[in-house]
């Protein structure tokens, strides 16, 4: 076969010498793995006893011709400048100074895969759930559409008028809030609508806590309004002018970003204790990372803003054209859509940029029209609502692990 062939090649290019304190080859690595990423793929294996390196060989067919593509003294590698959407397969060898093993199991990788399927009409928020099904909010034709990782559609469920945000809570249970009708209903896992609640006038947005309160942002009067799991009414609560994203944090705050006022609101979840902090241009959403720091996607000035637990300003950091939503990864990096002004205009096809922990692009995406919503799946594949697409969008398993909630 091919790969016999490949195998003979090693052994005769191999080095070595028959006085090394090795005297045979180490055995073959054993349980390669390879992951996809944007033009490259990242290998790993366990270490073969007695190798001082290892050669990484792919090819574009699985038996090959296979060639060198890399050697390394560690038991990972990544193979970079590769071709999106195209197969490639990988083996590795072991060697020390008498010579070279046979190849490991051969491992495949697909770099940058990306999936669009159809949902309903304009596609809002978006969710992930404990199984990795993609729910989606179609703000268009009040409903929720759910998505099985696979991009299969589970299930088509009606909720409010003009719904938009979504959250889950600690129980699986689906919370969306209508813009439309004032209200947020609450589904179960299979779809099933287990109540609809009063929530306050135009709401927006909708997180909840570790208390499991579900909390909302109303742009009709500027308020949040805090229920419980229940969906029985806790608070009312003052915040900035025109209230949009919202996010919890792991110690009981709530964060508001006021699109009107070009502030972040923090709440305490066990006081009306209310402090305010500036950001940048027509901020619209807010999430938080393993740091505890605030990430403020700033609508109006094409930028993103961090801040430290306690509202110091680390940081104002570029970003796409008209950022919208964010959503942070296992690693900290930060995701972000771009492409739609706040009143669900939308300028061009639309992009996604990653940013890193310290603010810098590190890679720009394009996607559909008018990306509204993103969220990040524990494959690392991040899924983005397509506005105008009608549409939602797969980069598969590009982010560095699932998405952050605190």
């Amino acid at each position: 076969s091919a790969l016999a062939v490949v195998v003979v090649l090693y052994s005769v290019t191999s080095c070595g010498s028959s006085s090394s304190s090795h005297s045979r080859p180490p055995s073959s690595p054993a349980g390669l793995t390879a992951i996809a990423g944007n033009q490259q793929v990242a290998l790993n294996w366990p270490a073969s006893a007695g190798a001082i390196k290892y050669k990484i060989y792919d090819a574009t067919a699985p038996d090959g011709p296979y060639t060198n593509t890399g050697i390394t003294t560690t038991t990972d590698y990544i193979v970079t400048g590769l071709t999106n959407s195209t197969p490639y397969y990988f083996t590795v060898t072991a060697a020390n100074n008498a010579g070279e093993s046979g190849p490991s199991n051969k491992a495949s990788a697909i770099p940058l895969t990306m999936s669009t399927y159809s949902v309903g009409i304009n596609p809002y928020g978006i969710v992930i759930d404990a199984s990795d099904n993609a729910w989606v909010v179609n703000s268009g034709s009040g409903t929720v559409t759910d998505l099985s990782a696979a991009g299969v559609t589970l299930g088509t469920y009606a909720v409010g008028t003009l719904p938009l945000s979504i959250a889950i809570d600690h129980t699986g249970n689906i919370w969306v809030v209508n813009d439309g009708s004032d209200t947020v209903t609450e589904l179960n896992a299979t779809g099933m609508t287990l109540g609809t609640y009063t929530a306050g006038p135009a709401p927006l947005s909708v997180a909840i806590d570790h208390s499991g309160n579900v909390w909302m942002t109303n742009d009709g009067n500027n308020t949040v309004t805090e229920l419980s799991a229940a969906g029985v009414t806790l608070g009312t609560y003052a915040v900035g002018s025109v209230p949009f994203g919202i996010a919890a944090d792991s110690t009981g705050n709530i964060w508001v970003a006021n699109g009107g006022s070009d502030t972040v609101t923090k709440l305490s979840s066990t006081s009306p204790t209310i402090s305010t902090y500036p950001v940048g241009s027509l901020p619209l959403s807010v999430a938080i990372d393993r740091s505890g720091n605030v990430w403020v996607v700033n609508n109006g000035d094409n930028t993103v803003t961090e801040l430290s637990p306690s509202g110091l300003p680390i940081g104002t950091y570029p970003s796409g054209i008209n950022p919208y939503a964010l959503a942070i990864d296992g690693s900290n990096n930060i995701w972000i859509t771009n492409g739609c002004g706040n009143d669900f205009t939308c300028f061009s096809t639309g992009t996604v940029s990653e940013l890193s922990s310290a603010g810098k692009i590190i890679t720009t995406y394009t996607v559909g029209h008018a990306p509204a919503g993103i969220a990040i799946d524990s494959y690392g594949s991040v899924w983005i609502t397509n506005y105008d697409d009608n549409s939602v969008t797969e980069l598969v398993g590009i982010a560095k692990g699932p998405q952050y909630w605190p």
